[in-house]
């Protein structure tokens, strides 16, 4: 056994292990996902192997809530120790109006800040472009504002930016226009679900197997109601495909993602503990798990 072998059975370094099996495959994980690992920061990194492995699978949870958002929230009830959903409506047919305007006033306060965001800017540019001439596109809308939040991201991090309350508050419009676009407009949704669906039809059947498996342990700390659908879409995903496969898994991989986002907080895993016939420990193993999963076969 070399040394990457022996590392590779260690948890610690799960994620460096398909890290490297998947350029070795040519197949590398998400590169947005391997971007923001990569600007972990010098304290986390310091701290050792098992603080990294924290924060990637805290990376991991949101960045996968990001690609697949609900028309649903999660949250956890601590009175019944139970995950359960409320719904979030929103009319698809306003969402665009809706989002051009939000990041046409962020962009405008962003405007007066001194933090190197000007006219000049390629976040700039794409914004400028998409209100000009993008307004009936929504896939342009999406794109272009990706970009544009890639660019403050990255120009934060290179200090093309410097650190402005402004110019933060332009990055989290356009990832919340670009996150709804993606999870509410059909337009921009059917392409995503399309590569997912096809990624499953081509996943091994114990990774699917694994699906099922991981949603029962899950049942036992879900309310009634969405234990049945955790349950009923872990089943869809495995056994069918075209549009029942893919709502269920916007539905499914979105509220597993929300539900270990939610189990970062000590108390409710405390609660888990007080109330459940599984550990919270072990729901967050089993969280993890199904994430890894996603996120192995997430299209690239």
């Amino acid at each position: 056994m070399d040394a990457f072998d022996a590392l590779s059975q260690i948890p610690d370094w799960s994620y460096w292990r398909d890290w490297y099996q998947g350029f070795l495959d040519g197949k590398p994980r998400d590169w947005e996902l391997q971007r923001r690992v990569a600007l972990i920061a010098d304290s986390i990194w310091e701290e050792g192997p098992e603080a990294v492995a924290r924060e990637i699978e805290r990376i991991k949870a949101e960045w996968l809530a990001e690609q697949l958002p609900q028309a649903d929230k999660v949250r956890f009830d601590h009175e019944s120790g139970l995950f359960e959903t409320t719904s979030i409506p929103l009319k698809a047919e306003k969402l665009v109006e809706t989002t051009l305007k939000q990041v046409a006033f962020a962009r405008s306060v962003a405007a007066n800040s001194n933090c190197g965001f000007n006219s000049s800017s390629t976040a700039w540019l794409y914004i400028d472009h998409t209100l000009e001439n993008c307004r009936d596109d929504p896939n342009a809308i999406e794109q272009n504002f990706d970009i544009a939040r890639k660019d403050i991201l990255d120009g934060l991090a290179n200090q093309t930016y410097s650190e402005d309350a402004k110019l933060a508050a332009l990055e989290q419009v356009l990832d919340r226009a670009v996150t709804d676009l993606r999870a509410n407009h059909p337009e921009v949704a059917e392409p995503l679900e399309t590569r997912m669906k096809y990624q499953l039809r081509v996943a091994k059947a114990d990774q699917k197997q694994i699906i099922v498996e991981k949603a029962t342990e899950l049942i036992t700390v879900a309310s009634d109601k969405m234990g049945k659908e955790l349950a009923l879409d872990a089943k869809t995903i495995i056994e069918t495909s075209g549009e029942v496969q893919g709502g269920a898994i916007r539905r499914f991989f979105g509220r597993i993602a929300q539900m270990r986002i939610i189990t970062r907080a000590s108390d409710v895993i405390k609660k888990i503990d007080a109330s459940s016939g599984y550990k919270g420990t072990r729901i967050v193993q089993t969280l993890d798990s199904l994430i890894d999963l996603i996120t192995k076969i997430w299209p690239g």
